[in-house]
């Protein structure tokens, strides 16, 4: 057989299991089986053509098909998001008397698939001063793009729409955990941000008592010169800023700079009274403080349940807090507890969740 033309390119079908070849769009949810079937003519029995693929990953498995007219080659495969905008190509070669001559067709996969990759951040910080604004910005990876985005705070209550949430006005009720919600038609998924409203007047506090903790009290001109509403903005923790009092100011001495960071004393770590958990119909929020010195280590120990977030932060030297959130999958009941650790001891508060059965009204 002597053949001279050039070949035909071959057609490539998409099937979904359980419901035959997709005809329109290319489009699959995430998670399901699928097959691509690449097929060519085959005018010579004794010598199909060969079959390529751009696109095959070891877990992947290629069979191919022969008859008397037509060869195939068939990928199986459960589709992901990592599949989405992937363009397949097949490649047929058929081998000539002088020559091999290749024909291709190609096929883009659209893959939908839920929120993922969620984040939330703060802006201009998570943490704030009384009486400024703050933005929580919260972004998803999705296909179809996010429908919703709903806020939430650490007790479940839900306090706003949409991917930016604003306070205009923080006060110390607005002091937190934040969790963003991101849902399109194929799933949900959240992540959360930890926001710390901190006082002007803590601040100057703070800076006077580490003054008297080391030099004594603070001079009648400090403490003139240091008010609460000031302090911000002229002493702040990383300022460098010295202040020097009339009767030293012609000598060019200066007093000693007050120290930012006084050492506690040693301390075994304990569980604050005030860690706590909240649920709502999806999630179980727990919050956990541990204070300590040295800085305790805070561990979560879950029985039978993965948590969605784990979220770590450091109050101060001296404390410790952690939040962990944790899907209502479990069927009957379940054990949480919070860990507190450092050189001098261990300290644990044991959570202890009982599913309560619904009772409809008849």
């Amino acid at each position: 057989v002597f053949i001279s033309d050039s070949p035909i390119s071959p057609s490539i079908t998409l099937y979904k299991e359980d419901q035959g070849e997709v005809e329109d769009q290319n489009e699959v949810v995430e998670g399901t089986s699928v097959s691509l079937i690449c097929s060519a003519p085959s005018p010579c029995l004794l010598k199909p053509p060969t079959f390529t693929w751009n696109f095959l990953p070891e877990e992947r498995r290629q069979e191919q098909n022969h008859n008397t007219s037509f060869s195939s080659s068939q990928l199986n495969f459960n589709a992901t998001h990592l599949h989405h905008g992937l363009t397949f190509t097949c490649t047929t070669t058929y081998q000539l008397q002088n020559q091999n001559k290749s024909a291709q067709s190609s096929r883009t996969l659209h893959v939908l698939y839920g929120p993922r990759n969620t984040s939330v951040s703060a802006s201009p910080s998570a943490s704030v001063l009384l009486g400024s604004s703050v933005s929580l910005s919260c972004s998803s990876d999705a296909n179809p793009a996010v429908l919703n985005y709903t806020w939430y705070r650490e007790n479940g209550e839900q306090i706003g729409t949409g991917n930016h949430l604003t306070i205009n006005t923080t006060d110390s009720t607005h002091r937190g955990l934040y969790y963003c919600r991101a849902q399109n038609q194929h799933g949900d998924h959240n992540s959360s941000v930890v926001l710390d409203v901190q006082s002007a007047h803590i601040r100057f506090k703070t800076l006077m008592l580490a003054y008297k903790a080391k030099n004594g009290p603070a001079p009648s001109y400090l403490k003139a010169l240091i008010t609460p509403h000031t302090a911000p903005r002229s002493l702040r923790p990383t300022s460098t800023a010295r202040l020097v009092p009339p009767s030293l100011r012609e000598k060019g001495r200066h007093p000693p700079t007050p120290p930012l960071n006084p050492t506690p004393p040693p301390d075994a770590p304990q569980v604050s009274p005030s860690s706590s958990c909240n649920s709502t119909q999806e999630l179980i929020m727990c919050s956990c403080e541990v204070h300590g010195n040295p800085s305790p280590k805070l561990e979560w120990s879950v029985s039978g349940q993965t948590p969605s977030t784990i979220r770590e932060e450091s109050v101060n030297y001296t404390t410790s807090r952690s939040f962990i959130s944790i899907h209502q999958s479990f069927t009957d009941m379940f054990t949480l507890q919070c860990v507190g650790s450092n050189t001098l001891g261990t300290d644990t508060q044991l959570f202890y969740f009982k599913k309560v059965p619904h009772h409809s009204d008849k």
